[in-house]
């Protein structure tokens, strides 16, 4: 969900213009609330528990397919990627988590969702303590990839495989 990249980078900003003492601190992080503000309200379906992938153009949010991984599975995934507060809250991350793995578990410890190896859903993975599942996940990689350098990573899963490397290994 772009909308949680967007208010963590005016979060981050806004934390990095305080630090300076820069008066443009309270723009940016009043800002970085408004969009939390309306993820919570507009993109958070409360009947089911989870994030829709988007608003129709009526403002209406598109309900979830959890058997459709981009972009409807994903959408959940961003909000505890970033640490969004109202996500990583425990009811609703578990609950989230258990959807998500339910149809995408196996799929991702063996490398099989979209050709990629999604190596940001590690971040899901460890916010509910699973590092088991990540080391599963990084040994595949490593034993598909790795013997011969035969992949081009893009920079995201590049970065976040190498968090992992860092943290399990």
């Amino acid at each position: 969900m772009d909308n949680t990249e967007v208010w963590y980078g005016l979060k981050q900003f806004s934390d990095l213009l305080y630090d300076m003492s820069d008066s443009d601190a309270d723009y940016y992080y009043n800002m970085a609330n408004y969009i939390r503000t309306n993820i919570e309200n507009k993109l958070y379906n409360k009947i089911r528990g989870e994030y829709y992938s988007g608003l129709d153009s009526s403002g209406n949010g598109n309900p979830i397919n959890w058997n459709i991984f981009y972009p409807d599975a994903v959408a959940n995934l961003w909000p505890m990627i970033f640490k969004l507060p109202e996500a990583i809250e425990k009811n609703r991350r578990e609950l989230i988590y258990k959807k998500f793995m339910s149809v995408y578990r196996e799929k991702w410890i063996n490398l099989t969702i979209e050709g990629f190896a999604d190596s940001y859903i590690a971040e899901v993975v460890k916010l509910n303590n699973e590092s088991g599942v990540i080391k599963s996940f990084a040994n595949n990689v490593m034993k598909k990839y790795y013997p011969n350098r035969q992949w081009g990573w893009y920079n995201q899963d590049a970065s976040f495989f190498a968090l992992i490397l860092a943290q399990y290994f």
